[in-house]
């Protein structure tokens, strides 16, 4: 099983946080985050905050930590447009690549509201590019 471990960021004009819904299941081998899974590629987004640099990060976006882990048979893609969250109103930000950038670092658009939102993956096999279904993880943006 390979471990893919990325940082999801969502851009906001104030300091806020995204958190695991409280009725999103939690991933067993790391209790803090919300998990879900498809075709045995497992997604858990949450449970870690910043500490890098820069310190001042949570002034200007709200840092959400994903882990993909691969237990399916067949290699997956990981790609920018595959994440996004989506707020109550229905408004969805698509993660996007930010100049300056590190990998594994994705940055969304501005979610204004704060609330229920939806983390979203698409699971696609990486050569014939066939999907192997969607992780859906309720969070909250506080």
């Amino acid at each position: 099983m390979r471990a893919l471990p990325i940082l999801l960021l969502l851009a906001c004009a104030h300091a806020t946080q995204l958190v695991p819904a409280p009725s999103a299941p939690r991933d067993p081998t790391f209790p803090e985050a919300a998990a879900g899974a498809v075709a045995g590629v497992e997604v858990s987004v949450g449970g870690k905050r910043w500490s890098d640099q820069p310190a001042d990060l949570e002034s200007l976006v709200a840092p959400l930590y994903v882990r993909v882990r691969n237990g399916s048979s067949v290699p997956v893609r990981i790609r920018y447009r595959d994440f996004t969250l989506a707020s109550q109103s229905g408004l969805q930000t698509p993660a996007t690549c930010s100049s300056g950038s590190a990998a594994g670092f994705l940055y969304f658009n501005h979610l204004r509201e704060k609330g229920p939102v939806v983390f979203t993956a698409e699971i696609v096999v990486a050569d014939t590019r066939q999907p192997l279904g969607t992780v859906r993880i309720p969070m909250v943006l506080q």
